[in-house]
Order: C-alpha cells, then structure tokens, then sequence
C-alpha cells in the first residue's frame, strides 16, 4: 500500500476531545415530539443533537432500542427522509458519541424496518458498547450507511440486510471513512436482484478509507438471483487497511468471487496478522479474491497479505489473483474444491491471466495451479504437522494455532510485524535454536 496513503488512513480518524454536552436517553421506546427532556427517545436525543453546535454525547443504558417508527414504502423500496419522523436515525453535521453499556446489555433493534444510521456528509459519529440489530433497507448499508465519518468500537453488526437491484453493504456501506476496532460482524447480508450482491458485511466504495483492528466476521453472505455474490464479508473498491481479525464460514454465493473478502477493481488492500477460514462457495473463485472475472481493470487492484493465515476453506480455489498480489510469511494450506464427481482436489491458490504474484516467505499446500512459494509442503500434511483446528485465543478473534514442531515455526524470511494476530510479540524463538524468528502466519509460537 502507498505509504501516504496508509498514514492518511491511520491519522484520519481522530475525534475530538471537547464535548458540548452529554444527552441522556430516559426510555426505550421510539418517538419523536420535538423535545428532548425527561422523557427523551434515542430518537429525540439524536434530533436534539443535530440541533446544538459542538460534539455532543449521547449516553445510552442497559435495554433494548427498538426502531417502530416505520418509514414510507413505494412498493418494496423505502422512502427515505432526513429529519428523524420515521424510519433510519440520521446524524447530520455535528459531531456525536453514543455510547452503550456493552454489547449484550444496549441493542439498537430496527426490527427490519429500516437502517439504523445514515451518516451524513461533514458529519462523525463514534458509536461504542453496543449492537445493532435487525436493520434492512432498499439502500446501501442494511444498518448504517456511512458519508461522513464513523467509528465503531465494540460494537456486534447483527441480522442485517441489504436488498435491492444491485445489493452494497449487508451491514454497513463506507462512502468516507470508517474505522473500527474489537467489533464483530455476523449473519449480515445483501442481495442484489437485477446485480451483484457487494460486501456481506461491509461494501468500501472507491472513496472509502477503511480500518479494522481485533474484529470478527462470521456468517455474512453476498448473494443475488444467479448466487453470484461478491464479498462474502467485505467488498473494497477503495482503500482498506485490516488487521488481527478473522474471516470464519462467510459466504460469497456458489458462484461467487471473494467468500471472505474481495478486493474489486481499483482497491488497494493491507491485509495482516489475520485468519480466513471455514468459508464456503461450491464454484466461488477466492476465499481473498483480488480482482473480478472479466474486468479490464484488475491491473488497478493491488493487495498485500503479510502473517495471514487461509486455511481449511471450500470452493474452486483459496487465493485468487487477477491483478497485482504481494504475499510475506502467510500460510496459505489446507484448501478444498468440492467436486461433484471423482475425489476432492486440493485448491489453495491461482494466479490468473495477467495477474502478477510475488511471494516471499510463504508456506503453500502444492495443488499444481501455478504459484510459487519458498516452503511447498503436502497438503494432506495441513493439520497433522503445520496447524492446529481453528480456536478462540485470549484478547484475539479466532485462529488456527501453530502445532510443536510445525515447519512454519521461526521460517519467515526479512521483517515481520511487531505482533501476531493476539498482540504477541514477534519475533520468538518457538523451535528453542537460540534465534528468535517470525514464525508464518497469524500465530506466533512462544518457546
């Protein structure tokens, strides 16, 4: 990734410290008067901050939210308004924190009526220590859609949707910028029915910027009428920066390109210290996708894949290249093409017409579809002698521990992060030679 471009991802998210006021919300049930006093909506509070000038917060306790104001509908397609009447909350140009009590004690539940959030332009919005629930929309992003900027901080995505003809954003559409942090996203998705459904998940436009740290997505799916979905979890056409999360049984369609992520064309991604496992697509093309079938553009996708670790997923094959893929101390292992007729065949990771892939200290289950790698192994030897199966670890998302012994141990090659996916520290001297070095993938061994 462009260095200036990775400093402007990581420097454009801070918030200010100077809060006008903070908001209390006193009830759970949705309405709006035009007042926010003792008896003060989620709803009212969000109008009545829309209203002051400053950074307000919004202080939001223990129960669950739900959003029963019904917005209008023009047959399947939902008539937005911006004023907070019905429907979605709209943040509009301020500044505003919403802070919950935690993830399972404040719920924001839109019981399928609409969204949740719409983010407006020159607007930010923080959100923490909570969930959003339930929304789904005929618009980009089934719980928020994001044109200003938006930080999310332990915060669960959950049950959401996006339908329309051409789907984006199962649970949140990014047209700025969005960071986010020790969230989880799961069981979100988006349908397109004259389309491609884009970013179970998460849909990147070409004008996002995107960062995501310590995060899990599990169960997002991207589907249309032919199952053709693109971005299992996430779709980036713009610039995303991920690290220390893990991609688990997300789905992109059978036919889809991208069951866990797909980088699209024109997107630059950093994907480090991360797992991707357990995704499924019968004929999909890439657990981690980079570039579409044919497109003339996928010259214009670049990735970067440092520490990550794809392993024990189902589909045509793993690691997809159509552009320009750069792969440091990963594992890449483990992979399965489920056939209809004859034996199952191993299928880690092709690089396509005119893709370019380079690889450097990389660990790769041979399969015969063409991609180099410094450590080739047997494939059939995956779980038996290089991981074990995928588990929770403290302070981390899940991923698949290294095995004593395991010929990723101390094998990479060059500099490695200063953390695995847990926030050990790199490098350690796991194989017990006296000299610590970065083991492949997302797990470091500890001696």
């Amino acid at each position: 990734m462009p260095r200036h471009l990775t400093l402007a991802l990581l420097t454009g998210f801070a918030c200010s410290a100077a809060l006008a006021a903070d908001i209390q919300v006193t009830k759970t049930e949705d309405g709006n008067d035009g007042v926010c006093n003792a008896d003060c909506s989620l709803r009212e509070a969000i109008q009545h901050a829309n209203a002051t000038v400053g950074e307000d917060r919004i202080l939001l306790p223990a129960g669950t939210y739900r959003l029963t104001l019904a917005p209008l509908r023009e047959g399947f397609v939902i008539v937005e308004e911006d004023a907070n009447l019905n429907g979605d909350l709209d943040v509009r140009y301020n500044d505003l924190v919403i802070v919950g009590t935690g993830q399972d004690r404040t719920i924001i539940d839109a019981e399928n009526n609409s969204r949740l959030f719409d983010v407006h332009v020159a607007t930010r919005l923080r959100l923490e220590r909570l969930t959003l629930r339930n929304g789904r929309t005929s618009d980009f992003g089934g719980a928020i859609r994001n044109r200003g900027s938006l930080v999310l901080d332990q915060v669960a995505l959950e049950n959401n949707e996006m339908f329309g003809e051409i789907g984006a954003g199962g649970a949140i559409a990014n047209f700025n910028r969005l960071d986010i942090s020790a969230s989880r996203f799961s069981d979100n998705s988006t349908y397109g029915a004259t389309g491609y459904g884009q970013g179970g998940a998460i849909y990147n436009q070409h004008s996002g910027w995107l960062r995501i740290r310590n995060s899990g997505f599990t169960g997002n799916i991207s589907y249309d009428e032919t199952d053709s979905g693109r971005g299992g979890a996430l779709y980036n056409e713009g610039i995303a920066d991920v690290a220390r999360s893990t991609f688990f049984r997300n789905k992109g369609g059978e036919y889809g390109t991208g069951t866990a992520i797909l980088n699209a064309e024109g997107g630059t991604i950093q994907l480090s210290n991360s797992t991707l496992s357990g995704t499924w697509g019968y004929y999909s093309l890439g657990t981690f996708a980079n570039g579409i079938p044919g497109s003339r553009n996928n010259t214009n996708s670049e990735a970067l894949l440092v520490n990550v670790t794809i392993a024990d997923n189902f589909g045509l094959v793993a690691l997809h290249n159509l552009g320009r893929m750069s792969v440091r101390n990963s594992i890449v292992a483990g992979n399965v093409e489920i056939r209809d007729e004859g034996p199952n065949r191993i299928a880690n990771c092709r690089n396509g017409a005119g893709g370019v892939f380079r690889a450097r200290g990389m660990l790769l289950g041979q399969d015969g579809y063409g991609c180099a790698a410094d450590l080739p192994i047997d494939d059939a030897s995956t779980f038996t002698q290089v991981l074990g199966p995928l588990t929770a670890q403290p302070g981390a998302p899940a991923l698949h521990p290294l095995l004593e012994g395991s010929p990723a141990i101390d094998a990479g090659i060059g500099s490695c992060s200063s953390t695995d996916q847990r926030k050990v520290p790199r490098p350690q001297d796991g194989n017990g030679d006296g000299v610590a070095v970065c083991d492949l993938g997302a797990y470091e061994r500890q001696p």
